[in-house]
């Protein structure tokens, strides 16, 4: 009961607070109320919180990214003790795998 009182009140403000013309600052300094109360009670009370998606739906649609390797000419160089691999040509992400993978299996 003393919840339900208290929405009323509080919708009472509202209503008050609206009908103003004031800043929440300024009405909340006439009411002598802290201006969080007023930000509390105007979330709680505002019909978008109540039920959030409540009549909201979603409508997705499918799409997709092509992958887009860009091609980087440079050259790789990898040292390893005394051996030194260099690669020139156009790099992209499946070249420096496949030299990784052959770096590996020395």
């Amino acid at each position: 009961m003393k919840k339900q009182r208290i929405e009323k009140e509080w919708e009472a403000y509202i209503l008050d607070f609206k009908e103003s013309g004031l800043s929440k600052a300024a009405w909340c300094q006439k009411q002598n109320l802290p201006v969080h109360r007023l930000y509390y009670w105007l979330k709680k009370l505002s019909p978008e919180t109540e039920e959030p998606n409540k009549n909201k739906s979603a409508n997705w649609i499918p799409m997709s990214v092509p992958t887009i390797e860009e091609e980087i000419n440079t050259t790789i160089r990898i040292h390893m003790n005394e051996v030194t691999i260099e690669l020139d040509g156009p790099f992209t992400s499946q070249v420096l795998l496949q030299v990784m993978q052959s770096v590996k299996e020395l």
